[in-house]
């Protein structure tokens, strides 16, 4: 009977000492909550990147027109001819964009062109099929990215966004957004909200996803970047 006594109170011993073996601070790792894959159609037709979002172009998104003189911090290069965006931003006031006929030669259109790359820009604004406001974004998340059929990510370089009363955008491509905080906040309630994301992908791959926050937009049908683009003279 004392040795089966003595045995008892050795366990219980050894239980109190594993569950006081965990150093000051130590905390239970949070599980992550695995991605949440929404599968997308893609239409191959003439209309593919107005449905869904997903454009190959180097114009400027919703056929915005920039002055040149009153273009924030963007760097332009070849001014007064092309006028072409090669980085920086620029915060202006709606009021500040000129309307259709402004002078050819002060018209701020289009990024530049690149020859190994394609420059897709992807519209996250709400009520669009690739919508942010659908991601389950947090503030630290990474920034959204683009895989290929082969595996090779694509950080986003840039954006532009609009509101009620503001015209934004940022664009480097030898600087790529880290975190998400760095992307103006969407929100629901605010429907004049609009926001393009900007990226770089190698020149004939085949887009397959797009990465935003908790979720995988995954194409049904990888998208091809196999048009060569090129500076208008």
């Amino acid at each position: 009977m004392k040795c089966t006594l003595r045995w008892s109170i050795a366990v219980a011993a050894a239980a109190v000492m594993a569950g006081c073996s965990k150093q000051p601070g130590e905390t239970k790792a949070p599980e992550s909550t695995p991605a949440r894959v929404i599968p997308i159609h893609v239409p191959y037709r003439a209309d593919t990147g107005q449905s869904l979002g997903f454009t190959q172009s180097l114009r400027l998104p919703w056929n915005t027109i920039i002055q040149l003189g009153v273009h924030g911090r963007l760097e332009i290069e070849d001014e007064g001819k092309t006028n072409r965006i090669i980085g920086g931003e620029a915060l202006l006031r709606l009021s500040e964009l000129p309307k259709p006929g402004l002078e050819r030669p002060i018209q701020v259109l289009n990024f530049n062109a690149d020859d190994s790359t394609v420059l897709v820009q992807v519209d996250v604004s709400g009520g669009m099929k690739l919508t942010v406001l659908d991601a389950a974004v947090e503030k630290n998340d990474p920034a959204p990215t683009l895989t290929d059929t082969l595996g090779s990510n694509y950080q986003v370089i840039g954006f532009v966004y609009t509101d009620e009363t503001t015209f934004k955008m940022q664009y480097g491509p030898g600087d790529p957004l880290k975190r998400f905080n760095q992307l103006p906040s969407m929100s629901r309630s605010r429907p004049k909200q609009k926001l393009v994301l900007i990226f770089r992908v190698s020149l004939g791959r085949e887009v397959k996803s797009l990465n935003m926050g908790r979720v995988i937009y995954e194409f049904d049908s990888p998208i091809r970047c196999t048009m060569k683009q090129e500076n208008r003279r």
